[in-house]
């Protein structure tokens, strides 16, 4: 007869499985001759949206390792931009704040991973959002 209780722990065999040691690989000299033209690679993918936004802070951009880029405008009034709600939410009350105060007709450009929360100084702001991926 079978056991009805299902083996919830693992073997630890199988847990820790193991690798293959990879390939050896070694480098190779190489010799440049004149000038190197250097290019970023070009973005595969990209989006564009508005979004509307008030006092209260919204999450715009949230953690993407695909992002290469993403360039930001807002129109209306001025905004605070951070990476945590707590930091935009701060930036009205803190001198020195995490969070960066964008003026009326701005625009920046994010070249980082993490999230970006935005919040209104005063009424309402559109901001509007390009973002180029590295992949789809």
């Amino acid at each position: 007869m079978s056991n009805p209780v299902p083996d919830t722990q693992p073997d630890p065999d199988e847990v820790l499985q193991h690798e293959e040691t990879p390939m050896r690989m070694e480098s190779v000299p190489v010799v440049v001759e004149g000038p190197i033209i250097a290019r970023d690679a070009p973005s595969v993918a990209a989006a564009y949206f508005t979004e509307y936004v008030g006092t209260t802070p919204v999450q715009i951009l949230g953690v993407d390792s695909r992002r290469r880029r993403a360039v930001i405008s807002n129109v209306g009034g001025s905004a605070y931009f951070g990476n945590s709600q707590t930091g935009v939410d701060a930036g009205t009350n803190l001198r020195n704040s995490p969070a960066l105060k964008i003026g009326d007709n701005q625009i920046f450009e994010l070249r980082n991973i993490d999230e970006l929360w935005v919040k209104a100084e005063s009424g309402n702001v559109s901001v509007g959002v390009a973002v180029e991926s590295w992949t789809r």
